[in-house]
């Protein structure tokens, strides 16, 4: 899977394969100023939104990948069912970390607005309505 980033967006994938949260990164390389080509291992790997059913081992799977992220301090940003890749054997990775942060370094404005839009527990809770939106569409 080839894919374009930015720097942000790159060193999150870089961090997360140690973690298998995401695929692992193959190679990459510069194409522009701050965009890099990125060639993720996620041979066998489909998105989420492809599968017919979800059983409540691959809920779980899910659901756990997406709180080792929050343990990791990482905020996914805008989770969808593309974003999130299954293969045959239901391991799962995560995919799309273009509007990811770490959560020690969300500004006061996006304090804020996240508290504005999610209530208090903003840290998390975007990525647990996105999760609960996939669930509910599948």
């Amino acid at each position: 899977m080839k894919i374009l980033v930015g720097p942000k967006e790159l060193c999150f994938y870089q961090i997360l394969q140690n973690y298998k949260v995401t695929p692992a990164v193959v190679s990459f390389k510069q194409k522009q100023n701050d965009v890099y080509q990125v060639e993720l291992s996620a041979s066998g790997f489909k998105p989420i939104n492809q599968l017919k059913t979800i059983d409540k081992k691959l809920r779980k799977a899910v659901d756990d990948k997406i709180k080792r992220l929050h343990t990791l301090g990482i905020v996914h940003g805008r989770l969808t069912s593309y974003d999130v890749l299954v293969n045959a054997k239901g391991e799962v990775r995560l995919v799309g970390f273009s509007d990811a942060k770490f959560i020690n370094q969300l500004t006061s404005v996006d304090l804020k607005k996240y508290r504005a839009l999610m209530g208090q527990n903003f840290k998390t809770k975007n990525d647990l309505l996105g999760l609960e939106r996939i669930f509910y569409l599948l």
